[in-house]
């Protein structure tokens, strides 16, 4: 069912997409479930709410070129953005591989630590989506539990929310899954001090997600 509170910006989507339910709602974003009209495919439509988060016209143009770019990455363990739509009151739609599973950090929560050989292809796959990221010049700045996918079919780890969850136009921020974040747990110590994150601020998160995975608690 569709809150009916978003009608006025979901109804750009009419034409394309019929969104069938809701998947996850935080401050800024609802997120849906969905039918391409066009390719008959399910996906999962994430409608950023940039007016209410705070952006002006110039961060919303930004965070819809940053959502272009990562739409370029083509990698089996990147959760792909299909499409970028501009809506009419002001919002963000991204068009994304609607996964078929649960995310790690709900993995971790029901079943507690991974075994060692889950925690290997778990590390293995995000460690090969951050290297392809890094080398097309993408950091995803946010690496943690609720932004890696566990794909039920095929046991592949899919990171998802390159660049477009922790973006630091807004005030508030979402994962694919509508879920608020913000918690440093995962964050590297130069995110905590506020400086720009990198591929090394990638690679430590990985780090703390390991631990998780391996201990099924967070470091700190």
């Amino acid at each position: 069912m569709i809150d009916e509170r978003d009608d006025t910006e979901v109804a750009d989507l009419e034409d394309e997409y019929e969104l069938l339910n809701e998947l996850g709602r935080g401050g800024s974003a609802v997120v849906y479930r969905a039918r391409d009209k066009s390719l008959g495919r399910e996906v999962a439509i994430k409608v950023v709410h940039t007016r209410t988060a705070g952006a002006n016209d110039d961060a919303i143009a930004r965070l819809a070129r940053e959502a272009r770019t990562v739409a370029k990455l083509q990698h089996p363990n990147i959760v792909t953005v299909h499409a970028v739509r501009r809506l009419r009151e002001g919002g963000l739609a991204l068009v994304m591989q609607l996964v078929p599973g649960r995310t790690l950090k709900q993995t971790v929560a029901d079943k507690g630590a991974l075994s060692a050989e889950q925690a290997e292809r778990v590390i293995r796959d995000v460690a090969q989506a951050l290297a392809y990221a890094h080398s097309h010049g993408v950091v995803h700045r946010d690496v943690k539990p609720e932004n890696i996918f566990i794909d039920e079919i095929t046991g592949r780890a899919m990171l998802s929310d390159f660049g477009i969850a922790h973006s630091n136009e807004f005030d508030s921020r979402l994962t694919m899954t509508g879920a608020a974040i913000g918690t440093p747990a995962y964050m590297s110590p130069e995110q905590i001090d506020g400086a720009p994150a990198n591929a090394r601020s990638d690679v430590y998160s990985l780090g703390l997600v390991s631990w998780e995975m391996l201990t099924g608690e967070r470091p700190w």
